[in-house]
Parts: C-alpha cells; sequence; structure tokens
C-alpha cells in the first residue's frame, strides 16, 4: 500500500494533542462510512486542514479500494463525514 500523510496549516500534531481526532482514527471513520475493509485500501493520503478555508479543522481523507477512489472530509472535532465522492 501506497501511504502519505501530511498536514496543511496548524500542524497535524497540534490537532492529535488537543483532544480533537488524530489522522488514524479519522481514517478508519471513513473506512467506516464507506464500508470499505481496510485490507482492500492499496493507496491512501490522509492531510489535516486547520480550516481556514471556511470548513473548519477537518481531515482530507483520499483512498483506492476495489477499483474505486473515494475523498472525504472528516470533522477533525465531532469526527463526521462532511463531504464524501467516489470516482
Amino acid at each position: 500500500m501506497t501511504e502519505t500523510a501530511t498536514a496543511t496549516g496548524t500542524d497535524a500534531g497540534d490537532a492529535e494533542g488537543s483532544g480533537m481526532l488524530s489522522g488514524d482514527e479519522a481514517f478508519e471513520k471513513a473506512l467506516a462510512h464507506a464500508g470499505v475493509d481496510a485490507r482492500a485500501v492499496t493507496e491512501k493520503e490522509v492531510d489535516y486542514d486547520d480550516g481556514d478555508d471556511g470548513k473548519g479543522p477537518h481531515w482530507e481523507i483520499e483512498f483506492k479500494a476495489n477499483g474505486q477512489e473515494h475523498e472525504l472530509d472528516v470533522d477533525a472535532a465531532s469526527g463526521a463525514v462532511t463531504q464524501h465522492e467516489v470516482d
């Protein structure tokens, strides 16, 4: 599996230390929402966005599984999936 984790804006470590979801927790929420088993994931990217775009702090999750590409936004505070696109 190809794996990338980056942060934009505030460092992802700051999010994880502030009581917000970690990148791994956000990825698990994304998988559950998409109904995908982690073993099916062939590529993933997990990026933290501090919310300066007006969406609030969230994790941007992209992964490939079962021949599909998923892009999800997961609210860093609540864990709610706020966007999910499949290609």
